[in-house]
């Protein structure tokens, strides 16, 4: 079995800090998702959207699966 080093007092206090900056980070982000969720015109992005959506609509190729029946396949191979 593998065995954690030992790390000197400064390296762990240095990891410690590293991970306080992440955790403040994450908090901050967080807070920024929220307030553009709240904030989001949800017409003007629908407006900014529709001509990909008509590009992908004329350039889309035609299939007779939504590729679901593949997909099961392949997670019945998995299980095996």
């Amino acid at each position: 079995m593998n065995e954690v080093p030992s790390m000197s007092p400064a390296g762990d206090a240095a990891v410690r800090e590293w991970a306080s900056i992440w955790v403040r980070a994450g908090e901050a982000l967080s807070e920024l998702k929220r307030r553009e969720l709240r904030e989001v015109d949800t017409r003007a992005a629908l407006v900014q959207l529709a001509d990909a959506f008509e590009y992908a609509l004329r350039h889309a190729r035609s299939t007779d699966t939504s590729g679901l029946v593949v997909q099961q396949q392949l997670f019945a191979r998995l299980r095996r």
